[in-house]
């Protein structure tokens, strides 16, 4: 029997549960991970595989430019990692619906088209790219209109699930790092 399709409603109502879910599982993962030493060797090791991972792109990344999120306390320091190695880095501003490039100077704003690269947040991440953001589609509609932008997904392996309720309007992420290793999405 083919299995039933979810109301927009219900889809709602399991992606506001996920994020719920996802507090609860940092809390019990921050008080595991309770010494800075282990969170620190956590945060090398997502340094070393998106540093591995962005060379793999291209022999020289300096000159590229990168779009990344400032993170709130319980999402991984992306900002932190990135700044260590030394890259081009945009930030988004909301701007109407979309998001836009800004430099960190504010002196310089892109649109999204031209970033080569955009680490994008979100709560969990499936293997195949399905992600459940923070909840306000930015992301979703300003990612639909540059498809050609590599997106990366930085996280923690416990936010790596099995499935995700997805929406039509949901855009896919393409790779996905965390301190375990990278990979691309199936």
């Amino acid at each position: 029997m083919p299995k039933r399709q979810r109301t927009p409603i219900e889809i709602q109502r399991i992606k506001t549960r996920l994020r719920k879910i996802y507090f609860k599982r940092f809390k019990r993962f921050t008080k595991k991970s309770e010494t800075k030493d282990i969170l620190n060797t956590i945060h090398e090791n997502m340094r070393n595989n998106i540093n591995d991972l962005l060379l793999s792109f291209e022999k020289s990344i300096q000159d590229k430019k990168i779009m990344a999120y400032e993170p709130f306390s319980t999402e991984p320091p992306v900002l932190n990692i990135l700044e260590t190695l030394n890259l081009n880095v945009y930030y988004p501003k909301i701007e109407g619906s979309i998001l836009k490039a800004v430099s960190s100077n504010k002196s310089e704003e892109r649109n999204i088209s031209e970033m080569d690269i955009i680490i994008v947040p979100g709560l969990f991440v499936t293997k195949e790219g399905c992600r459940l953001g923070r909840g306000k589609g930015y992301y979703d509609r300003t990612l639909k209109l540059a498809p050609h932008i590599k997106t990366i997904f930085l996280c923690y392996s416990w936010q790596i699930l099995r499935a995700l309720p997805i929406e039509e309007h949901d855009i896919r992420i393409k790779i996905i790092c965390s301190e375990k290793d990278w990979f691309l999405c199936i």
